[in-house]
């Protein structure tokens, strides 16, 4: 086994020799990984400090695992946010760990303060996932609370398009326009829409 067929491993059926590979080769963080999609915090935990210092991402991990288990010691960064939340999230789901989603999702507020994307992030996440109603519920959130991101209005005028609301899409689409005029995305859109 290689590294690239142990991840893809890790991320579509977490067998233990995926597992067995990470170890044996000293990938720490990917050993971690395994431990979160088992549900063994704990020993995800401290894989993960092991390696905190030197990767970014297994700090992020740390902090992840923390926030899983409601003792959280420290903040993550905008940039942990904005780089691992929303892949992280999606793993989640597609793992079926619904209890750690909705941690997740119950700290959007929480982890909005570090990053005003969060709840975009997290409507694209249940939105790609099939989740229509509930992408829809935090790119309300996500306007309340970031307004002014044109990313934000063409995604949800995007969604409209394709539930086939035209007019509200041609709204929404225009509005991103507002934000940011020539946002090449929404000038598409909206020409497609004609």
């Amino acid at each position: 086994m290689d590294y690239a067929k142990a991840k893809k491993d890790l991320l579509t059926d977490c067998s233990e020799n995926c597992l067995k590979f990470f170890e044996h080769n000293g990938y720490l963080l990917e050993v971690g990984y395994y431990n979160l999609f088992k549900q063994e915090l704990s020993k995800a935990r401290e894989n993960f400090i092991k390696v905190s210092d030197s990767d970014i991402r297994a700090h992020w991990g740390y902090f992840l695992t923390e926030l899983l288990q409601g003792k959280i010691s420290g903040y993550p960064s905008y940039f942990e946010l904005r780089n691992f939340f929303e892949i992280d999230l999606d793993m989640l789901v597609k793992n079926y760990l619904g209890d750690y989603v909705q941690t997740l999702v119950n700290y959007s507020d929480f982890l909005s303060q570090f990053n005003s994307e969060i709840n975009k992030y997290i409507a694209r996440v249940f939105l790609v996932n099939g989740y229509k109603n509930y992408a829809k519920l935090f790119f309300q959130k996500a306007k309340d609370s970031f307004y002014n991101d044109p990313e934000l209005h063409f995604l949800i005028a995007q969604t409209q398009f394709k539930e086939g609301d035209i007019e509200t899409a041609q709204s929404s689409a225009n509005t991103c326009l507002k934000i940011l005029p020539e946002y090449w995305p929404a000038v598409k859109l909206l020409s497609d829409l004609s």
